[in-house]
C-alpha cells in the first residue's frame, strides 16, 4: 500500500472496514479483529496507528510480522486469505493486515464467532450465525464449488499448482508451506470430499474442457 493512501485512511479513522490497534497490541487481538472481518464484509486492520488516529509505530516490527503471521493462522479456523505487509508513514512504520470477507463462514476464535458491528468488534449473535450458516449453504451450491464430475485430483496440472503456492507464499497470500499443494487445494475449497471442484478444473486443468461436465453436455 502507498504511503500516502493509508495517511489518507488513518486520518479518516476507523470504521466498519478499518480497525487500529497500537504498537503494544497482542496478536491475539489482532486475530479476533481479522476474525470479525472474515465473518462481516472484509477490512483492514492498521497495527502502529491509536484509536485517536496517531502513528505510534511498532518496536521490532519484523518479530511483531512473524508473531501475527503465526497467531492469525493457529487461531482462526478454517484456514482464511489475507495479506500482511510492513508500510512507513512518516518516520514511523506501521503493519497492514488486510483481511477479505471469508468464503468459509464462520470462522471461529477459541470457540467464538466474532462479527464488524460498524466499527466495533462483537460476539455474533444467533441472528448472525444463522445467516452465515444460511449463506454458507447456499455458497457451497454453486457451481465452482461442485465436484467436478468425471474428474480427478490426476486432471490437474501439478506444476501450475505449485508455482501458484508458491508465490501466494511468497506474497504472504497463504499461510501454508511452498510444496504443500493438496493443502493450498483444500484451504482454498478447491477440494472436498475427496474430489476436485468445478473451479479446481477450470483453474489448474490440464484439459478442462474434455472434462467439464458443461462441455460434455453440449457435445451429447
Amino acid at each position: 500500500m502507498k504511503p500516502l493512501d493509508l495517511r489518507k485512511i488513518i486520518d479518516e479513522g476507523e470504521n466498519e472496514r478499518v480497525e487500529f490497534k497500537s504498537g503494544k497490541t497482542t496478536p491475539k487481538a489482532i486475530a479476533k479483529a481479522a476474525c470479525a472481518f472474515l465473518n462481516s464484509n472484509g477490512g483492514r486492520i492498521v497495527v502502529g496507528v491509536s484509536d485517536q488516529n496517531q502513528v505510534v509505530g511498532i518496536a521490532n516490527i519484523d518479530a511483531s510480522v512473524t508473531k501475527i503471521k503465526t497467531q492469525l493462522t493457529e487461531l482462526i479456523s478454517p484456514p482464511a486469505l489475507w495479506t500482511i505487509e510492513k508500510t512507513p508513514v512518516g518516520k514511523q512504520a506501521v503493519i497492514v493486515v488486510d483481511v477479505p470477507e471469508g468464503n468459509d463462514k464462520p470462522y471461529v476464535l477459541e470457540g467464538a464467532i466474532f462479527f464488524r458491528r460498524g466499527a466495533q468488534i462483537v460476539t455474533a449473535s444467533r441472528n448472525e450465525i444463522s445467516a452465515i450458516i444460511l449463506n454458507r449453504s447456499e455458497v457451497s451450491q454453486r457451481w465452482e464449488r461442485q465436484i467436478a464430475l468425471g474428474a480427478e485430483r490426476a486432471n490437474l496440472d501439478d506444476q501450475l499448482i505449485g508455482n501458484t503456492t508458491q508465490s501466494a507464499v511468497e506474497s504472504d497470500r497463504w499461510q501454508g508451506v511452498t510444496d504443500d499443494r493438496d493443502g493450498f487445494l483444500d484451504a482454498h475449497g478447491l477440494t472436498a470430499y475427496g474430489g476436485i471442484t468445478n473451479a479446481a478444473l477450470l483453474l489448474f486443468g490440464k484439459r478442462p474442457a474434455a472434462t467439464s461436465p458443461r462441455q460434455t453436455a453440449g457435445n451429447a
